[in-house]
């Protein structure tokens, strides 16, 4: 014949199901509010960074109607600090982009700052300008190839030289042909240079034509149909620059810059 379980079981097996149970609300508690502050706190992509004064980076992020903040901010070598920014809950009215500030070393002359949301780097100056491009300076061509090369110089009464200006990927060549000028924009990445042609402005002077001078109004054509045509790829080594396509290939000394 079965025996009852006592009274005293009986609480006892109550109290442990009570205290199970109330192990799994506060773990479900616990996972839905980690959950539910992760959805506050977003990740946000820094869109621009500039070193406001030497000690002192403003960083823009997208951020709509959220608050942004630094979770983590790490200075991972001298002069590079790595830095990951996140968003929560807030009522920021209708721009889409807040800014915040982080400081730095002000006794560093170049700041990176690398966002560890898109690891996109930020390379600054003490200027709050982007650094400069590897390719700034004034250039003297030297030889140019449209099928026989060309010492410029030897053959032709004017040397073509090219002022070269920009930012990180980005920014302008300008020259003077003896006669006439022109400028046009470039973007520059991983080693190839893009003139945009749409942007090619020049002079239209009339200019007397020289003794010698065939082959410069033959070399002007071609070192405008480089810098303004499609990507030309670049070698720098130096003060030696070397531009080049299938169809045209330019050697430049730098002689200034």
């Amino acid at each position: 014949m079965d025996i009852d379980p006592t009274p005293t079981s009986q609480a006892r097996r109550a109290a442990s199901s009570r205290r199970t149970l109330t192990l799994i609300v506060a773990l479900v508690v616990v996972v839905v509010s980690a959950l539910w502050l992760n959805g506050l706190r977003n990740r946000a992509d820094v869109i621009e960074a500039f070193r406001s004064e030497p000690g002192a980076v403003a960083l823009t992020v997208g951020s709509c109607n959220r608050q942004p903040f630094v979770d983590e901010f790490e200075q991972t070598e001298p002069g590079t600090y790595e830095v990951l920014v996140r968003t929560q809950l807030a009522n920021n009215g209708e721009d889409c982009a807040d800014g915040l500030t982080i400081e730095v070393d002000p006794e560093q002359p170049m700041v990176v700052i690398v966002d560890r949301v898109s690891g996109e780097r930020f390379e600054l100056l003490g200027t709050g300008e982007p650094a400069p491009l590897g390719l700034n300076g004034v250039w003297r061509m030297v030889t140019v190839d449209i099928g026989n090369p060309v010492t410029v110089g030897e053959t032709t009464a004017e040397i073509p030289e090219v002022t070269i200006s920009g930012g990180e990927e980005s920014g302008m060549i300008s020259g003077n042909f003896g006669c006439n000028e022109y400028s046009v924009d470039f973007t520059f990445v991983d080693d190839v240079l893009t003139g945009q042609p749409e942007t090619l402005e020049g002079t239209e002077e009339f200019c007397e034509i020289p003794a010698g001078s065939g082959e410069l109004a033959l070399t002007e054509q071609s070192l405008l149909e480089l810098l303004a045509g499609g990507p030309a790829r670049v070698f720098l080594q130096g003060d030696d620059l070397e531009i080049g396509t299938e169809q045209t290939n330019a050697v430049f000394e730098r002689i200034a810059g």
